[in-house]
C-alpha cells in the first residue's frame, strides 16, 4: 500500500506550477481545497507542501472589503440570483472559483505547521491566515439561540468538501465545517501564542463554535453530532449525519473520546445491510 500512495501521490504533484492536482489520470486540473495535499506532509514532503502553500496563498483576494458595497453585497444576476459572487471572491478568497476552496487548503496548512513546527513559515503566512479566518467568518457564521439567552455560532457549508456537490443546507450550520472552524480559530491562537501576538479573538471564536455544537447539533440521546441545523424556522437537527459528519469532527478534536466513541458505535449500528450475490460471493450478506 505505501508503494502505491507513493506513486499516487507522484502523480498528482504538478512540478511546473508547484501545487497538487485534483487527480492523477482525470481531472488534472489545479483545484486548492480537496484532499490531495495532505500526502506531502504524511509522506515526507514537507518542502512540496511549501510549495504548493505559496502557490495559492499568493493568489489570496486582498482587496479590502466593505460588505455595503452593492458589488459585494448583491444577488448576482449572472447566477440567476442564487449567489452571491461578489461576496464569495472578496478579501481573502484563495481560488475564486465556485467552490470553498478556502477551508480544507487552510486546514492542510495548520496541520503543516503542527507538523513541522516551522515558526518562521507561520510567520509568513499569518496575514494570509488572518484574512482567511476573517472571510469564513463574514460569509458562513451562522448565529443561532443558545441556552441562557446566549448566542452561538455555527459555520455553513458552503461547497467545501469533496462530497459538496450534492449537498445543500440553506444557509443552516452543518457538523463538518463547524468542526473545522472550530480547529482552524483553535490552532491559529496557538500560532499567534507561539508568535508573541493576541490569541484571545481566536480562542474566544473557538470555543463559541464548540458550545454552539455541543448545544445546537449534539443529540444526547443518539449520541451523535446532527449533520445540520436549518438556519430558517423551525431550525430542525438531521439525525440521520453523513460519514463526513463523523471523521470530520474527529480529526478536527471537537468530541471527547467518549463521545468520538458513542458517534463512530451509533453510525456501525444503523448501517444497512445490503445482500450481494453472486459467484464466488461467500452467503451471509
Amino acid at each position: 500500500m505505501g508503494r502505491a500512495i507513493g506513486i499516487a501521490a507522484e502523480t498528482i504533484w504538478y512540478k511546473k506550477q508547484e501545487c497538487v492536482l485534483h487527480g492523477g489520470v482525470a481531472w488534472r486540473m489545479m483545484l486548492a481545497g480537496w484532499r490531495g495535499p495532505y500526502n506531502l506532509d504524511a509522506l515526507g514532503n514537507h518542502d512540496r507542501a511549501v510549495l504548493e502553500f505559496r502557490h495559492w496563498l499568493k493568489r489570496q483576494n486582498v482587496t479590502p472589503v466593505s460588505t455595503a458595497d452593492p458589488a459585494i453585497n448583491s444577488w448576482d444576476p449572472s447566477m440567476h440570483h442564487a449567489r452571491k459572487e461578489g461576496m464569495l471572491h472578496s478579501n481573502g478568497d484563495v481560488s475564486n472559483n465556485h467552490y470553498d476552496m478556502n477551508m480544507v487548503l487552510i486546514d492542510v496548512l495548520l496541520r503543516h505547521l503542527m507538523w513541522t513546527g516551522d515558526l518562521e513559515f507561520a510567520r509568513e503566512v499569518c496575514p494570509a491566515l488572518q484574512r482567511h479566518l476573517a472571510w469564513e467568518r463574514r460569509l458562513f457564521r451562522r448565529m443561532y439561540a443558545g441556552a441562557e439567552g446566549t448566542e452561538l455560532p455555527l459555520y455553513e457549508a458552503y461547497a467545501t468538501i469533496w462530497a459538496s456537490d450534492n449537498l445543500q443546507y440553506n444557509g443552516g450550520g452543518a457538523a463538518h465545517s463547524s468542526a473545522y472552524n472550530v480547529f482552524a480559530f483553535r490552532t491559529a491562537a496557538s500560532i499567534a501564542k507561539a508568535l508573541g501576538e493576541d490569541d484571545a479573538a481566536y480562542e474566544a471564536e473557538a470555543e463559541l463554535i464548540h458550545r454552539g455544537m455541543q448545544e445546537l447539533l449534539w443529540v444526547r440521546e443518539q449520541g451523535a453530532y446532527g449533520e445540520s441545523k436549518d438556519l430558517m424556522e423551525p431550525q430542525t437537527v438531521y439525525t440521520n449525519p453523513a460519514l463526513w459528519a463523523v471523521y470530520h469532527c474527529i480529526d478536527s478534536g471537537v468530541p471527547t473520546s467518549r463521545e468520538a466513541w458513542q458517534m463512530t458505535t451509533e453510525r456501525l449500528a444503523v448501517l444497512k445491510q445490503v445482500p450481494v450475490h453472486g459467484d464466488g460471493v461467500p452467503e451471509g450478506g
